[in-house]
């Protein structure tokens, strides 16, 4: 996961964050209430005149923040740790008991276990 994530996580989050603040209180320091919208038109040469308004600001902050989160969880959960699958490795196996590191020496009687199917007459 961190091979394809090349920059830091958190600024999704902080970014979208800082976005969304901006948009619902500097409508405050203008003497206007808390999420008060405005908007701007524009002259798009295709589209002509696109009026864009701070709630796709806002909008566009809590998208960011959402998926920030979500990138971070996810990062959390799938991250590698080496002391995990070390500890892992080390672990007995609850159905066959401790498995010997050498598969071979899995087939060498491990002294003497008592008369075997060769030795019965």
């Amino acid at each position: 996961m961190r091979i394809g994530i090349n920059f830091a996580l958190g600024l999704l989050f902080g970014l979208g964050l800082v976005i969304s603040a901006l948009v619902a209180f500097v409508p405050i320091l203008l003497g206007d209430a808390v999420l008060d919208h405005g908007a701007i038109e524009l002259h798009v040469p295709l589209f002509h005149e696109v009026r864009v308004s701070t709630t796709l600001l806002f909008d566009i902050g809590v998208f960011l923040v959402v998926v920030g989160l979500i990138v971070m969880a996810t990062e959390a959960f799938g991250d590698d740790d080496p002391q995990l699958f070390a500890l892992l490795d080390e672990r007995d196996d609850p159905v066959h008991g401790d498995l010997p590191a050498d598969p071979s020496a899995a087939a060498e009687p491990a002294g003497d276990a008592g008369p075997s199917a060769t030795d019965l007459p």
